[in-house]
């Protein structure tokens, strides 16, 4: 008979204090997503990257929501009436489909405009209004709606459809790998395409510094290095609990693989109030504007860190930003 590895005694305490942790994470993404949703409402941020963004910051709120009930569900021992239904893990089944999915296709498409917008200039005029940017929001949240909704009948009502393996193939496909592939393939694109045209400028202007804002570069580098770093977690698990079940009670890499998954799969939601706020220069001061009842006021702007700062009214115009020309389009930052 073999003999059964005792768990170690430091696995509950570890689990717990990131369970705790989780809990914190998920409460302040949620402060701070409230945050992004009062600025990217405001009528001067109007525009098809504003419009995309803000449909990812709704689903980064459902998502992080989830992980508050989820979190207080295992932290506590009283058992929740909902828990009790026979639709209630169903239901948190489509929930987790859809906030997970929503969370990872708005990022594909803040990616693909901004990849219409830097690559293909010149079509962007016409591409990216705020009209053709609604649709387009809309149109990706009934395919977020209907994937998972396509997911929840193959898992409860297919009768054996699908088998578990061809289940998570699908799953692999549409909600892990897919996605993030997506994202990577654009914005290295957008990369290679922002570093092409900063070597022609270079070389034909040598005596003036290029237009393209740097902080363009960076904010898709900090956009696409947070969200890689987050999710490589996530993917490791699942590659490698696709070729052999995670043993999380007697595996120790396994066992702090599934807790860092857990923790950085809420953080990449939580985190992108700080993106905007440090490298878009728009949403900062529309964001002083909104809320710097507390903050010194001066004629023509407002105070911030003792120099002033113009305010999104002073410095912004309420047009559509995508419709100017390619350099514009290029330089605009969270517009």
């Amino acid at each position: 008979m073999e003999e059964i590895t005792p768990i170690p005694e430091w696995h509950t305490p570890v689990t717990e204090t990131m369970k705790i942790v989780i809990l914190i994470v998920c409460i302040l993404g949620i402060f701070t997503n409230f945050l992004c949703l009062c600025v990217l409402l405001r009528k001067r941020m109007k525009s098809s990257f504003n419009t995309i963004l803000l449909g990812l910051t709704i689903f980064d709120l459902l998502l992080l929501s989830k992980g508050v009930f989820t979190s207080l569900n295992q932290l506590t021992n009283y058992t929740w009436p909902l828990n009790q239904t026979v639709w209630a893990p169903r239901a948190l089944f489509f929930l987790s489909w859809l906030c997970d999915s929503g969370t990872k296709y708005f990022t594909v498409g803040v990616s693909l405009e901004r990849y219409v917008a830097i690559c293909h200039p010149l079509r962007a005029r016409s591409l990216l209004t705020n009209k053709t940017s609604r649709i387009f929001a809309a149109a990706l949240s009934l395919y977020v709606l209907a994937l998972s909704a396509t997911n929840f009948y193959l898992r409860f009502y297919s009768n054996g459809l699908l088998t578990e393996k061809e289940m998570n193939i699908v799953k692999a496909v549409f909600l892990n790998f897919g996605p993030f592939i997506a994202i990577c393939l654009l914005n290295v694109a957008i990369y290679a395409r922002l570093q092409k045209s900063k070597k022609l400028r270079k070389s034909s202007e040598p005596t003036k510094s290029p237009p393209m804002s740097s902080a363009v570069t960076r904010m898709l580098l900090t956009v696409v290095v947070v969200f890689g770093f987050c999710y490589s977690f996530e993917c490791t698990r699942r590659i490698i609990g696709y070729f052999i079940p995670l043993d999380l009670d007697h595996n120790n890499f396994h066992f702090f693989l599934n807790l860092l998954a857990d923790f950085f799969y809420v953080v990449n939601s939580s985190v992108n109030f700080l993106i905007y706020y440090l490298l878009g220069k728009k949403f900062r001061a529309e964001f002083l504007t909104v809320f710097a009842c507390s903050l010194p006021h001066k004629k023509g702007g407002i105070m911030e860190n003792g120099k002033q700062v113009k305010t999104a009214q002073a410095t912004s115009s309420t047009g559509d930003t995508t419709s100017t020309d390619a350099s514009t389009n290029t330089n605009m930052v969270l517009q």
